[in-house]
């Protein structure tokens, strides 16, 4: 586990954890969220995947283009990519990416299916989709070994068919989606 200094955020512990740099996203402009991503060092996401609204019918019904949270949770989003780079360097595949940030107003609409503290509100959870069932026990088995080495992260994982609902620093938990099978 990284050594957490009594002032730094642990999304930030979680960033040098899995290889990426420590960077304050408040040294960047609020419109540079890809630029803070590159410095990090994430590899396979983009800025525009993860602020795209999963469900562009509910946004756009409350006025919304994209999901941009507080820069405060840029490096909750970026942890949990680096993480997701690990999965596509191990399924030398593309991994995508469904779901970061959600505002409360477009979470709680029915055609969503968002549920009540959902760690998507905070920006702590990403959805990822995968090709195969394959490719999805893949990144399985890397979160199970991150559940078990560093329990700090509080890792909650959804497991369904091809999908993977990841977040950290939330509540340690494992869910079965009615799609899984091992």
């Amino acid at each position: 586990m990284p050594i957490l200094e009594h002032s730094q955020e642990p999304s930030m512990c979680a960033i040098v954890r899995f290889g990426g740099r420590d960077i304050d996203p408040y040294s960047f402009h609020p419109e540079d969220f890809q630029r803070y991503l590159d410095r990090v060092g994430v590899r396979f996401f983009t800025a525009r995947e993860l602020v795209a609204p999963h469900n562009q019918k509910v946004a756009a019904d409350m006025g919304l283009t994209y999901l941009m949270p507080p820069q405060k949770w840029w490096p909750r989003g970026a942890a949990i990519c680096l993480i997701g780079d690990i999965f596509r360097k191990k399924i030398d595949y593309p991994v995508y990416l469904r779901n970061w940030y959600r505002p409360t107003c477009p979470n709680y609409n029915a055609a969503v299916g968002g549920v009540e503290n959902s760690a998507h509100i905070t920006a702590s959870a990403i959805d990822f989709d995968f090709r195969t069932k394959n490719h999805r026990r893949i990144a399985e088995t890397v979160v199970r070994r991150l559940w078990t080495s560093d329990p700090w992260l509080k890792i909650g994982l959804g497991l369904g068919a091809k999908t993977i609902h990841l977040d950290i620093l939330q509540r340690r938990r494992i869910w079965e989606y009615p799609s899984y099978s091992k």
